[in-house]
């Protein structure tokens, strides 16, 4: 900290970008403290969503046009595809509607939530359903409670790649799947949820932080996280959406997150031009 109070003293113009209000391990005394003075001492902190732009000037009292929404933009070509065949790799059958988790495992991701709410599915949506569940937990994590299911052909199946997804084989999961589900039990802003959309996958997630900025209507399905049986039912509604429609959404959701737009934008603020408009 007292390097950059010596950058202030020479005159050196400071910026903040704020992925989250708090660490995921939660907040702190000190943690509040340091933010606070971090933000005190800079020209301007960015943000990725206008939930995250009125929770940070509240919480730290500054002023809302010291903080500038940025959006996330789109990985589109940041992750190219090998032609794997996943969903043979799993032995998933190509008409079962493939709900996809993919990330670290621990336990704010909630995967324990998505596996007792698929496991609850009406049984003509399970019959027609699998579940893949890709990714490496913490340590310390059991993953017992997913069960995987051994054969390919069973209905309702889940499968299990309980080991890190290498970023040259993310794309081809990714494709292989209908919608991608993330039951965040918090949550500031998901890059996976625009990896997602990035591909044209609609995303089951709750009604927390920017989430509902990213997946606007059309685009997915969010939930109430506070409802026992929000994610059972966001679950069975994403199977009934237009996929038509749904990637028309989605594309012009992708259109708002194109990175010229966002480095204009924040061309502006480092200039002194703080624009009004938003791009999400």
């Amino acid at each position: 900290m007292s390097l950059l109070y010596w950058y202030k003293f020479l005159g050196v113009r400071l910026f903040w970008t704020i992925h989250n209000i708090w660490p995921h391990k939660g907040r702190s005394r000190w943690d509040f403290f340091v933010r606070k003075r971090l933000l005190s001492l800079c020209d301007a902190a960015f943000v990725l969503s206008e939930s995250s732009k009125r929770e940070a000037a509240e919480v730290f009292g500054v002023p809302e046009d010291k903080i500038v929404v940025t959006p996330h933009g789109h990985y589109d070509d940041a992750y190219p595809s090998r032609g794997l065949d996943i969903r043979a790799r799993f032995g998933i059958p190509k008409e079962r509607f493939l709900y996809l988790f993919v990330g670290r495992i621990n336990r704010y991701k909630g995967v324990e939530q998505l596996v007792s709410a698929y496991r609850s599915l009406e049984p003509a949506n399970a019959a027609n359903a699998a579940l893949l569940i890709a990714g490496q937990a913490d340590t310390g994590y059991d993953l017992g409670f997913i069960g995987a299911d051994k054969a390919g052909d069973e209905a309702g199946a889940i499968k299990l790649h309980s080991s890190f997804v290498d970023d040259a084989d993310l794309a081809d999961y990714l494709l292989a799947a209908d919608a991608v589900v993330l039951p965040y039990r918090q949550i500031t802003t998901s890059g996976s949820a625009i990896l997602a959309l990035t591909f044209g996958k609609p995303v089951v997630a709750p009604r927390l932080g920017s989430l509902g900025e990213y997946v606007s209507d059309g685009c997915g399905v969010l939930y109430d996280p506070d409802d026992r049986d929000g994610l059972r039912k966001a679950l069975q509604d994403v199977m009934n959406m237009d996929r038509p429609k749904t990637e028309r959404r989605i594309a012009d959701k992708l259109g708002e997150l194109d990175w010229d737009r966002i480095a204009d934008r924040m061309l502006a603020v480092y200039a002194g031009r703080i624009p009004q408009e938003v791009n999400a």
